[in-house]
């Protein structure tokens, strides 16, 4: 048993490791092949103690290839298999391939710049730092990749695509060979692009848009995107020059930041507004639900905000969404309903950057509804945790200090 457990150690030592890990469980592989094979026909009167010692080699062999964790993905350069790859620079006038165990390969256009930022079984993060690059990347059943681009990431799945990244600029290009991405970044809600299609997005200002290249109607899943119809018969293919530009949910936050709520309203209701309501990170949605009462859209504010509310329970931002609600409220002047609202405000998140803004909303709400004993509850509630805080002057007022 002794040498069995040698064997075992060297499987534990193997999988601390992240560099040559897959060369060093294929050897330790081998030894157990080895083992197997080099067992001797035993004399017969042996038998009785090599056919326990087979058996148990054979089920140890059994655990190292069936149960054995998977190793993650080998990379390499294309040309130099035995060179550790993390950062790659293709020359002015070349390329450089990286080339991944399972069949997947990063062509790095010239005078572009990249870096492996980590691996695993599935699939790797791979960071796009300048210049392009045209990814091939193997369907498999659990694949994982992720490819950024400043602030931008690409999640893919298995597909071809053309990638383009400059950090001067924040102009960011992902073009579709075949297969199917979803492009995260700023002002882009989890934007999917399929085949034939070409995303373009600028981090500064936040905006993006899709040209369609002759993709099939049913190809296309986005909602604000020009759909076209199928020909009834069938024709040579070829090369359609790109639509006139749809511009999606980006252009509302731009809007927005120009202080034309109206406009960015406008630019939400064509991407879908309840699309980016339940697709945007939770800051988009609250500011969306600002841009909202701004505008004077008061039913869409409630819908950003409850959509928070309902998609990130139990957070901050789910306790922000209720002071606003709140807010909202007292616009229609139902005072009992902002009450409430400010209440669960302060109830979720008590410790909050917004706290003190609630509990002074609160005890200003019972006030002008005339309930002064419940105001009076909630100032010294006030003053005990904000003595100093911008409603602390209301909360003696109310105390009679």
């Amino acid at each position: 048993m002794s040498e069995f457990r040698t064997i075992g150690q060297r499987y534990e030592k193997a999988l601390g490791k992240q560099r040559d890990t897959r060369n060093i469980l294929t050897q330790a592989r081998a030894r157990f092949a080895e083992k197997l094979h080099g067992v001797d026909t035993p004399a017969p009167s042996r038998w009785r103690v090599a056919l326990p010692a087979f058996g148990l080699l054979a089920a140890a062999a059994v655990v190292a290839f069936l149960v054995w964790p998977e190793a993650p993905l080998g990379v390499s350069l294309r040309g130099q298999p035995q060179l550790a790859v993390d950062f790659v620079q293709a020359p002015a006038t070349g390329e450089e391939v990286v080339d991944f165990s399972d069949g997947s390969e990063v062509r790095l256009r010239g005078n572009s710049q990249l870096r492996i930022l980590g691996v695993t079984p599935e699939g790797a993060q791979v960071s796009l730092e300048r210049g392009a690059a045209h990814v091939a990347v193997v369907h498999r059943r659990a694949t994982k990749w992720v490819f950024s681009a400043g602030p931008y990431r690409v999640h893919v799945v298995g597909t071809q695509f053309e990638l383009q990244w400059n950090p001067e600029t924040g102009a960011l290009e992902v073009e579709m060979d075949e297969g199917i991405v979803e492009v995260d970044g700023p002002g882009l809600a989890r934007q999917r692009v399929t085949s034939r299609q070409k995303l373009e997005a600028f981090a500064q200002p936040a905006s993006a848009s899709l040209y369609l290249e002759g993709a099939p109607a049913d190809s296309i899943e986005t909602a604000s995107v020009t759909r076209r119809r199928p020909s009834a018969r069938k024709e040579p293919a070829t090369v359609a020059a790109p639509e006139k530009p749809v511009v999606l949910g980006a252009s509302w936050r731009y809007l927005a930041d120009k202080g034309d709520a109206v406009g960015a309203m406008n630019a939400a209701e064509q991407a879908g507004f309840a699309w980016l309501t339940n697709s945007m990170p939770r800051g988009d949605v609250l500011v969306l639900g600002d841009v909202a009462r701004k505008a004077k859209q008061p039913a869409r504010a409630m819908e950003a905000w409850l959509a928070v509310r309902a998609r990130f329970a139990g957070t901050v931002g789910a306790s922000e969404a209720a002071l606003r609600l709140g807010h909202l409220a007292e616009d229609r002047r139902d005072i009992d309903e902002a009450v409430r609202w400010y209440s669960e405000a302060v109830r979720e998140a008590p410790n909050a950057a917004t706290a003190p803004e609630a509990l002074g909303d609160w005890m200003d709400a019972l006030v002008r509804a005339g309930r002064t004993e419940n105001a009076r509850v909630i100032a010294a509630e006030y003053l005990k945790r904000f003595k100093n805080g911008p409603d602390a002057a209301a909360a003696r007022a109310v105390l009679g200090k």
